[in-house]
């Protein structure tokens, strides 16, 4: 053997390649190979051991490796349960493995058996827990167990060495519970960079004071979670934040911030309106912005959209970073298509200087009144364009956009794949089908959804989608029963010419 394999440190690392390097559906395979090559030879077990062991989905591995007579299988609910107390030997022999696992977390392991309540709270009990886990650094409990056990248990596995933390807050939660537990995670886990925080019950106390999470990376809490006002200032100057996504709820903010979310490159907000989030992408001071995801409950007009685009257009470096944006109203019963929320053309004109966009969706902002020339100027300022969903509410009409503009796009935009819009496919282009066609040649459009486009000639219509979108699978609408057959007529055309 060769000397360099004398080294745990790269066997562990060529063994990690191996696992790497399989599909997630065969991920077994890649196990069952470094289980042989560990047979194969003896100076490869313990780093086979440690490749093996350093994720795990599930608990139950573990509690199997216990001696039998410690613990049983019932059939009927696949769970395992102890038959007696394990003794100080039972937890050392565990240790040989424990102390290899570096994280609990996804993906879930299905078909492995489910472990006990009481199993669980007894390994996760505190002094055990840090005694048979000394190199955990990443802990997901969605993945080990409901959250109305895992809760519970938090505050005995916190410790400095935690890094990333998920865990869900349960519906029937004790408010006082749960801020003990939020203020234990502050107090506690101060080196995580990442936490991820769900909840099933409209929750508060999330209080982040001075120095605390100086090292987080990445923070994540679901939209009936509430960060408290107070907390936010202290949220916009975390020196490494990269990773943002929470729920504004009724913090205000009256006038931007300088030097704020210096390195942040993800930014996902639920608001309860638009206004709530323009000072905020205001300020933002990072020049490695990526994605801003935004969805807020009360209808914005016209006007409030603009000022959003034009704060997003002004980030530092938008023009060359930024690549992904969506912005969602969430339907409401007074949700409205009329003015003063028609979107003009020159509302969304900002985003043209975002120059690297990939994905964009714009969902039930009122009525997208846009037309040809806009899709031409928006296809030659997005070349790198993929996704492209413009989605007025579905009661919208009329729609000024034609066959035309998916030409365009399709065109212009080599690498688009998922298009949804509307149009008025009554109208046809004037252009040579043979034109649209070698202009469209390397077009990669695979999923058109024209959501509730109107249509007289199907025949016409399904040739001209066949000559500018050759790789189109999927096509789709929402409208009427009789709109939908004449849609269906075309897609059962080019599923023809397919064939």
């Amino acid at each position: 053997m060769h000397a360099c394999l004398l080294i745990n440190e790269l066997v562990v690392h060529i063994m990690g390649f191996l696992m790497e390097d399989v599909l997630p559906t065969i991920r077994a395979h890649g196990s069952r190979d470094i289980a042989r090559l560990a047979r194969t030879c003896k100076s490869f077990m313990e780093p086979a051991l440690d490749i093996l062991w350093r994720t795990q989905g599930a608990v139950s591995p573990l509690v199997m490796c216990l001696p039998f007579d410690l613990w049983k299988r019932t059939d009927l609910s696949n769970t395992i349960n102890f038959i007696r107390e394990p003794s100080v030997d039972d937890w050392a022999r565990l240790q040989r493995y424990t102390h290899r696992i570096r994280a609990f977390s996804g993906p879930k392991a299905l078909g492995l058996p489910i472990v006990d309540d009481d199993v669980l709270r007894t390994i996760f009990a505190r002094e055990l827990f840090h005694i048979l886990f000394p190199s955990l650094h990443t802990l997901d409990f969605t993945v080990i167990t409901t959250p109305t056990i895992a809760f519970p248990l938090l505050v005995n596995v916190l410790s400095r060495r935690l890094v990333r933390l998920t865990f869900t807050i349960p519906r029937e939660s004790d408010p006082d519970a749960v801020r003990y537990v939020l203020r234990a995670i502050l107090e506690n886990a101060s080196s995580l960079r990442t936490l991820k925080i769900d909840s099933f019950a409209f929750s508060s106390g999330f209080e982040l004071s001075d120095n605390q999470m100086p090292y987080l990376h990445a923070l994540s809490l679901g939209f009936k979670l509430r960060l408290s006002s107070g907390s936010f200032p202290r949220l916009m100057q975390l020196q490494h934040l990269q990773v943002l996504s929470l729920s504004l709820a009724d913090i205000a903010f009256h006038q931007p911030v300088q030097s704020a979310f210096t390195v942040l490159q993800c930014v996902k907000i639920t608001a309860r309106s638009l206004d709530q989030c323009c000072n905020l992408i205001s300020s933002i001071s990072s020049s490695v912005l990526r994605e801003v995801s935004i969805s807020y409950d009360t209808q914005a007009p016209n006007a409030v959209l603009r000022t959003f685009f034009q704060e997003l257009a002004c980030l530092q470096g938008c023009s060359l970073v930024l690549d992904t944006v969506v912005i969602k109203h969430n339907l409401q019963l007074t949700t409205s298509s009329d003015h003063p929320f028609i979107v003009l053309p020159s509302t969304l004109t900002p985003l043209l200087t975002c120059r690297r966009l990939r994905i964009l969706h714009l969902i039930n902002l009122g009525t997208l009144d846009l037309d040809d020339a806009f899709i031409k100027q928006a296809a030659l300022a997005w070349p790198a364009l993929e996704e492209l969903r413009l989605c007025s509410l579905a009661w919208s009409n009329p729609h000024r956009l034609t066959l035309s503009s998916i030409r365009e796009l399709v065109s212009r935009c080599p690498r688009l794949v998922r298009l949804h819009m509307a149009i008025d496919a009554r109208i046809l282009p004037d252009e040579d089908l043979a034109t649209a066609s070698s202009e469209s040649q390397w077009s990669s459009l695979d999923n058109l959804n024209l959501r509730n486009s109107q249509i007289t000639d199907p025949q016409a219509v399904a040739e001209y989608l066949m000559s500018v979108a050759p790789s189109l699978r999927t096509l789709s609408v929402e409208s009427d029963m009789e709109t939908c057959k004449l849609w269906r007529v075309v897609e059962h055309l080019i599923k023809g010419i397919i064939i």
